[in-house]
């Protein structure tokens, strides 16, 4: 009787085992965290002695960390990129504003059966309805309302947040940390949808100013418009807890072997902060098109798929987040669609050590003056701007010193190949 009893066991065990894996069948979930503000020198794994982030030091260790991936200088222009892989020239309208026109990579993964929510800061105007518009099931967010139209509707971020939840004003929130709101939003959103594949999009709060206190600090509820920069520390230290915390839920779950864990920053740290680091103090380039206002932290996390302890020097820009996402799911992008960036699944995992030759980029800001845009291609050697002037961005990330050209002509050639290839110009 005995041995009966522990067969029936085993044969229960392997019947919901394989319910489980039955359960599990769908392609892989997708947790995208991007941060506010946070410049690559920001991690402690990329070099800053000011900062410790152990955390995502811990994720790069277990994933794989690339030393060479570009966003755009300011906000809204990442977050049009990054959503619609297209770069700006062809669909970056106005500061605060998404067309509803574009495609994101949230309609890409809805349409492919996937469960989608957005928490953190949206900044793309539209309206209440807009998240729902732009592919996504459920949303947390701030700044949710159309300023464009001249709705100044935002309130605080921070310290008793003005949040929308699903199309309504979160009330309650007296003595709240808006970015923990909108972390418990993304648990709670992975809980309930655990047994389907997930994409989440976190578009962070953190680290953008003000500068404050955080729930960790014994005055958190200060002025929420303080504006001192030493607070920065613990504003960055907190993204490091709320990261873990994700990961953690992920674990919790048991849905790290089914899940694509990311990180990185929408661009460069705001200039008032000054970084020490392994290569010296690094000022903040948020807004420039420098080194240190484009280039962010970039970490993959996913075991089984994803080398532990990879290191990839490989060019990475915004554009190539919705091709590897839809790559990740097993979407085929229509041909028809013009996307500018492509997959770098390969690279994560490890079929291939190489990508692409060079990133480029067309920034203005809040205005859309072509006498202010600055358009250029980065290689692994050279940074070269259609204005004429090249820099080495290793040597000289701030752009202090242009490059002599006067024996470059082949070089120059090349690099304003790679400007036409995106964008050919009629002379």
């Amino acid at each position: 009787m005995k041995s009966l009893c522990l067969s029936l066991f085993s044969v229960a065990i392997l019947f919901l085992s394989a319910c489980s894996d039955l359960e599990r069948s769908g392609p892989p979930n997708i947790v995208f965290i991007m941060a506010d503000d946070l410049g690559y020198e920001g991690l402690s794994c990329n070099g800053s002695l000011s900062y410790s982030t152990p955390n995502l030091d811990k994720l790069a260790i277990d994933g794989m960390r690339f030393t060479h991936c570009y966003s755009q200088p300011v906000c809204t222009p990442t977050r049009v990129q990054i959503m619609t892989g297209r770069y700006n020239f062809r669909n970056y309208k106005q500061f605060g504003f998404l067309d509803l026109k574009e495609k994101t990579f949230g309609h890409y993964l809805h349409e492919a059966g996937y469960t989608n929510c957005i928490a953190g800061k949206w900044q793309l105007g539209n309206g209440i309805e807009a998240p729902f518009l732009e592919g996504f099931d459920e949303y947390c967010l701030w700044q949710i309302y159309n300023n464009v139209a001249g709705e100044d509707m935002r309130g605080s971020r921070y310290a008793d947040p003005k949040l929308y939840r699903n199309g309504e004003v979160i009330n309650n929130t007296a003595g709240k940390f808006g970015p923990d709101l909108c972390t418990e939003f993304v648990l709670d959103f992975m809980e309930a949808n655990q047994s389907e594949p997930f994409f989440v999009y976190y578009p962070m709060i953190l680290t953008h100013d003000p500068f404050i206190p955080t729930p960790d600090t014994e005055d958190w509820d200060i002025d929420p418009f303080a504006k001192d920069t030493s607070y920065f520390r613990n504003m960055l230290e907190y993204t490091d807890k709320l990261v873990a915390t994700i990961r953690n839920k992920i674990e919790e779950l048991g849905l790290t072997n089914d899940t694509y864990l990311f990180f990185t920053g929408d661009n460069g740290t705001s200039r008032a902060i000054y970084t020490h680091t392994d290569i010296g103090i690094v000022r903040g380039g948020k807004s420039l098109t420098h080194e240190y206002g484009i280039h962010v932290p970039f970490i993959a996390y996913s075991p089984g798929e994803i080398a532990a302890g990879s290191v990839s020097s490989t060019l990475v820009d915004f554009t190539d987040i919705l091709p590897t996402f839809c790559d990740i799911a097993g979407i085929e992008i229509p041909k028809k669609r013009v996307l500018d960036g492509s997959s770098i699944l390969p690279v994560l995992n490890g079929e291939s050590s190489s990508g692409r030759e060079y990133i480029y980029g067309y920034y203005w800001t809040r205005g859309r003056d072509p006498l202010n845009v600055k358009e250029y291609v980065r290689t692994a050697d050279y940074k070269y701007y259609r204005s004429g002037e090249l820099f080495d961005p290793v040597r000289d990330p701030e752009e202090l010193n242009p490059i002599l050209t006067d024996d470059k002509g082949e070089l120059l050639d090349l690099l304003e190949g790679y400007l036409n290839e995106v964008r050919p110009v009629k002379k």
